[in-house]
Protein backbone atom coordinates (compact mmCIF):
# COMPACT_ATOMS: atom_id res chain seq x y z
CA UNK A 1 0.00 0.00 0.00
CA UNK A 2 2.99 2.09 0.66
CA UNK A 3 4.43 2.02 -2.61
CA UNK A 4 1.06 2.64 -4.74
CA UNK A 5 0.52 5.48 -2.15
CA UNK A 6 4.20 6.89 -2.81
CA UNK A 7 3.63 6.37 -7.13
CA UNK A 8 0.22 8.04 -6.97
CA UNK A 9 1.80 10.77 -4.99
CA UNK A 10 4.92 11.49 -6.55
CA UNK A 11 2.88 11.82 -10.01
CA UNK A 12 -0.14 13.73 -8.42
CA UNK A 13 2.82 16.30 -7.17
CA UNK A 14 4.35 16.81 -10.66
CA UNK A 15 1.27 17.61 -12.17
CA UNK A 16 0.47 19.74 -9.61
CA UNK A 17 3.98 21.19 -9.24
CA UNK A 18 3.42 21.51 -5.56
CA UNK A 19 2.54 18.70 -2.45
CA UNK A 20 -0.35 16.82 -2.84
CA UNK A 21 -1.47 15.11 0.68
CA UNK A 22 -3.04 11.98 0.35
CA UNK A 23 -7.17 12.42 1.14
CA UNK A 24 -7.97 8.83 0.78
CA UNK A 25 -7.26 5.92 -0.68
CA UNK A 26 -8.85 1.99 -1.42
CA UNK A 27 -6.46 -0.91 -1.86
CA UNK A 28 -7.14 -4.76 -3.40
CA UNK A 29 -4.93 -7.20 -2.88
CA UNK A 30 -5.77 -9.83 -5.70
CA UNK A 31 -3.09 -12.14 -5.55
CA UNK A 32 0.16 -13.06 -3.46
CA UNK A 33 2.67 -10.48 -3.44
CA UNK A 34 6.09 -12.62 -3.73
CA UNK A 35 8.88 -11.28 -1.78
CA UNK A 36 12.26 -12.81 -3.76
CA UNK A 37 11.52 -10.42 -6.88
CA UNK A 38 10.94 -7.11 -7.87
CA UNK A 39 7.87 -5.78 -7.80
CA UNK A 40 7.16 -2.93 -10.47
CA UNK A 41 4.48 -0.06 -9.83
CA UNK A 42 2.16 1.85 -12.46
CA UNK A 43 0.21 4.89 -11.62
CA UNK A 44 -2.02 7.05 -13.93
CA UNK A 45 -3.81 10.37 -13.17
CA UNK A 46 -7.79 9.77 -14.11
CA UNK A 47 -8.87 13.48 -13.32
CA UNK A 48 -7.17 16.81 -11.94
CA UNK A 49 -10.07 18.45 -10.60
CA UNK A 50 -8.95 22.36 -8.84
CA UNK A 51 -9.01 21.13 -5.64
CA UNK A 52 -9.03 16.71 -5.88
CA UNK A 53 -6.90 14.59 -8.18
CA UNK A 54 -7.92 10.75 -8.70
CA UNK A 55 -5.54 8.43 -9.26
CA UNK A 56 -5.11 4.71 -9.88
CA UNK A 57 -2.11 2.54 -9.28
CA UNK A 58 -1.10 -1.51 -9.84
CA UNK A 59 1.82 -3.53 -8.52
CA UNK A 60 3.02 -6.24 -10.94
CA UNK A 61 6.12 -8.47 -10.65
CA UNK A 62 8.03 -8.44 -14.15
CA UNK A 63 6.86 -11.78 -15.78
CA UNK A 64 3.54 -10.71 -15.89
CA UNK A 65 2.69 -7.06 -15.92
CA UNK A 66 -0.92 -7.88 -17.44
CA UNK A 67 -1.12 -9.80 -13.95
CA UNK A 68 -1.78 -6.96 -11.19
CA UNK A 69 -1.39 -8.42 -7.60
CA UNK A 70 -2.23 -5.15 -6.16
CA UNK A 71 -4.44 -2.19 -6.86
CA UNK A 72 -5.23 0.97 -5.68
CA UNK A 73 -7.44 4.27 -6.08
CA UNK A 74 -7.02 7.36 -4.29
CA UNK A 75 -7.98 10.87 -4.33
CA UNK A 76 -5.02 14.08 -3.38
CA UNK A 77 -5.71 17.02 -2.55
CA UNK A 78 -4.68 19.58 -4.78
CA UNK A 79 -3.80 23.22 -3.67
CA UNK A 80 -2.99 25.10 -6.92
CA UNK A 81 -0.89 28.26 -6.71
Amino acid sequence: AYMLDTAMGHLCSAYAETLTPTITMNVSYMLPVPIDCPLFIRATLNRMGSTVAYLTATAFNQDSPQKPLVSASGAYMVARK
